[in-house]
């Protein structure tokens, strides 16, 4: 139930800034990231306050979460980021995004940029398990390695995925000589 209950604070609180009503907006998310019912939802909701705390992301971000068309979704990041570079947030969706959508490659950039530039925990330790998997996703073994190796504890779960990613490499190297992953017809 706390699940569900956090998911219905997130569209209240969704309503809430599409009302300008920043303070109850706020409020919500407050109570989501207290109660903290998944990562996902923990995630969305300090997205979500990173809006408030800047507005010029506000559009964004709406934008963002409130198109179901892909390809604009990844648009409006696009062009949020050439107002906002210095965006944390922005590069961290946007490399998040692309590598959901097979674009590992691209995405790395963002991703390592969100992380130069600093983000709030749940943010920085997902951020960091998207940079394992789009290495992987890339055929770059040796990044996920590289990675691997230089990142701090953080915790059972993430050691475990962090893990998961160096075996496929290193079954994917035993068994095929490299990884397994889509050759691009004119790399």
């Amino acid at each position: 139930q706390s699940a569900l209950a956090g998911q219905v604070a997130l569209e209240r609180a969704d309503l809430a800034l599409s009302q300008d009503r920043l303070d109850d907006a706020m409020a919500l998310l407050e109570a989501v990231l207290e109660d903290a019912p998944s990562p996902g939802l923990l995630r969305t909701a300090l997205v979500q306050q990173a809006s408030l705390a800047d507005p010029s992301l506000r559009p964004i971000i709406a934008s963002y979460f409130g198109d179901t068309r892909e390809e604009l979704r990844l648009w409006h990041l696009e062009r949020g980021l050439e107002r906002n570079p210095s965006s944390a947030v922005l590069h961290y969706l946007l490399g998040r995004r692309l590598t959901q959508v097979g674009a590992p490659r691209e995405a790395l950039p963002h991703l390592g940029r969100a992380l130069s530039i600093g983000l709030p925990e749940p943010l920085r330790n997902e951020a960091w398990r998207v940079v394992l998997e789009a290495n992987y996703l890339a055929g770059d073994c040796a990044g996920v390695r590289t990675e691997a190796s230089g990142l701090p504890d953080l915790g059972p779960a993430f050691r475990s995925a962090r893990d998961g990613w160096i075996a496929r490499c290193d079954f994917e190297e035993k068994a095929f000589d490299g990884p397994l992953v889509p050759r691009n017809a004119f790399r």
